[in-house]
């Protein structure tokens, strides 16, 4: 595994996280996450959100419409398999409380992320303005993640083939 080193740009991060990024080509970026489990690569123009983000929560911003990555940690999750976890969540999206025109689009499906087993979701639904999602649940290390990109739906298509590059790339810090 590569170390990663840290461009200028990105003191605050580790001021606020003790993260670490490297530069992969001159426009994209490594990120460490602040509890050493996974390394990915973050696209030219998008933007880690410091002030957004806590130690549970990474936000990334993209360069377009109404682009947001986000992972979410859940310490010490109840669940061993994300298909659980992943239905779980769901079930409470679709309730009478969850979110406002909840409506899955892509049923849960098994899949691999960097070696591990994961679940993915896409749904609709409607904040301010309506979205897609597409959230990636995983466990590792006795640590639920969700790994989500949220989009205003016209944009949806273009945006998660980015994402979807974004996941390729995924790596873990820890052994899967």
């Amino acid at each position: 595994m590569k170390a990663c080193r840290m461009p200028i740009g990105f003191a605050v991060v580790i001021l606020v996280f003790t993260t670490v990024v490297k530069a992969e080509s001159e426009s994209d970026v490594r990120f460490c996450d602040p509890h050493h489990l996974f390394h990915v690569v973050i696209p030219s123009g998008w933007i880690f959100q410091a002030g957004e983000s806590s130690s549970h929560l990474l936000v990334f911003y993209g360069p377009e419409h109404d682009q947001l990555i986000y992972i979410e940690y859940f310490p010490e999750i109840a669940f061993s398999d994300p298909m659980d976890f992943a239905a779980n969540v769901l079930e409470h999206y679709s309730a009478d409380y969850g979110l406002p025109k909840f409506e899955l689009v892509r049923e849960l499906e098994p899949i691999d992320l960097g070696g591990v087993k994961a679940a993915l979701a896409e749904y609709d639904y409607l904040g301010r303005i309506e979205r897609t999602e597409c959230r990636v649940f995983v466990i590792i290390d006795q640590i639920g993640l969700t790994i989500t990109l949220s989009e205003a739906k016209p944009h949806y298509a273009v945006s998660k083939a980015q994402f979807d590059l974004i996941l390729a790339d995924w790596g873990w810090e820890v052994s899967p």
